[in-house]
């Protein structure tokens, strides 16, 4: 069931081990559970961006119906939902929860940052968003 109160955040962050940074690789605020899981099912194409072999369980999860139901019912009883998967020394994390709905539309930044995972350009930032536009 879908609150008009409740937003569904979606995000999709990589994350390195060896010197724990994060990168922001997109994210998106959606009205209902269905819309943030399809998020997470477009933003999931970064398998395009790994190891053929590592990429597989990211390809397996498109077509998983049985996670796909998890992962909506889990935020229909506004619970947290995340998927990870580790190529090397990242860890792709997609991820949605409930928020509270945004009272107002926030621009999301947005930059390129060349990241240390063979050399391929990552949209995002360092870090994940602000929360308050004033603490940047």
């Amino acid at each position: 069931m879908t609150h008009p109160e409740i937003a569904y955040r979606a995000d999709c962050v990589a994350y390195t081990i060896h010197d724990m940074r994060l990168f922001w690789l997109g994210g998106h605020t959606a009205d209902s559970p269905w819309t943030a899981v399809t998020w997470l099912a477009e933003r999931a194409h970064i398998a395009d961006q790994l190891d053929p072999e590592r990429a597989e369980p990211l390809r397996a999860w498109l077509t998983d119906g049985p996670e796909h139901a998890r992962a909506l019912a889990r935020l229909g009883r506004e619970a947290a939902y995340s998927f990870l998967v580790r190529d090397g020394l990242l860890i792709y994390i997609l991820s949605a929860s409930p928020h509270p709905a945004p009272t107002t539309t926030a621009r999301q930044p947005s930059e390129t940052v060349t990241g240390p995972h063979r050399g391929y350009a990552l949209k995002g930032v360092v870090t994940p968003p602000a929360s308050d536009p004033s603490a940047v």
